[in-house]
């Protein structure tokens, strides 16, 4: 599947794969971590308590593509790394921009079908 198609539970589950979380699982329209012995929501690419510190972390950067703010892109430059190639992907919220680029600079431009 490709990464700029993921969306939802199934882009939040490939967000904790790549985070290298054990055992992520997708119910209903949810992705759920084990945390404390209980499972919990996990949603990065919807919430920016959890988005926020993968996007700080991994440096990447955020661009509104037009003046309405309905379409963003997401940048991430490993640059530093020796044969990084810097990773791009849209998204129509920043989160869900952001979260693509993470999982791409992880994983490339795809990802296995049915992960979850």
């Amino acid at each position: 599947m490709k990464v700029a198609e993921l969306e939802g539970a199934l882009l939040d589950y490939w967000v904790a794969r790549a985070q290298e979380i054990d055992g992520p699982f997708a119910r209903g329209n949810y992705c759920f971590i084990r945390s404390g012995g209980a499972d919990v929501i996990y949603s990065p690419s919807g919430d920016w308590a959890r988005g926020g510190p993968i996007i700080e972390h991994a440096r990447i950067q955020i661009v509104p593509q037009d003046v309405n703010h309905l379409r963003w892109s997401a940048y991430v430059d490993e640059g530093l790394k020796l044969g990084a190639v810097p990773v791009e992907q849209y998204g129509e919220t920043p989160l869900v921009a952001a979260m693509r680029a993470y999982v791409a600079s992880r994983f490339g431009d795809n990802v296995p079908d049915g992960g979850i």
